[in-house]
């Protein structure tokens, strides 16, 4: 169960070129930046493959993507995406995504990927699903 803390103590633990990270006790959010509608280049895979570890680490139990400074993204951050949700998925964790833009979440649902990931209006909306074990996607 997600503890109480992750909605108000969150912190910035690391910070890179596409995005940041705000951990809580046992929530990361991921803030991406602006500059995805662009990616490309051996530093977005690095960055990604850090990403990834990150989302590794066992103490997180969920994990949101923040879209607020994200018009428009491609494939490579969706494949990012299914990276990260394979890593929680394979340990009972969770995923949402928040702050997507009318493009974003046709981008997601165009992908056919809205099926494993909530959309929510804002951060605080989907860390307070996330603490909600009946807002959990459950996949077979």
């Amino acid at each position: 169960m997600l503890s109480g803390q992750h909605v108000s103590d969150t912190r910035t633990t690391k910070s890179y070129r596409y995005f940041r990270l705000e951990r809580g006790s046992d929530v990361l959010v991921v803030v991406l930046g602006q500059s995805l509608d662009s990616l490309c280049g051996a530093d977005v895979l690095e960055e990604r493959t850090a990403l990834i570890d990150e989302i590794g680490d066992p103490d997180i139990l969920a994990v949101v993507f923040d879209f607020a400074d994200v018009q428009y993204f491609d494939s490579l951050l969706l494949d990012t995406l299914c990276q990260a949700w394979q890593r929680l998925r394979e340990r009972g964790s969770k995923m949402a995504l928040c702050n997507l833009s009318q493009v974003g979440q046709e981008i997601v649902r165009r992908s056919r990927l809205d099926s494993l990931w909530h959309f929510h209006p804002s951060r605080p909306s989907a860390l307070e699903a996330l603490a909600s074990t009946e807002n959990a996607t459950a996949l077979p």
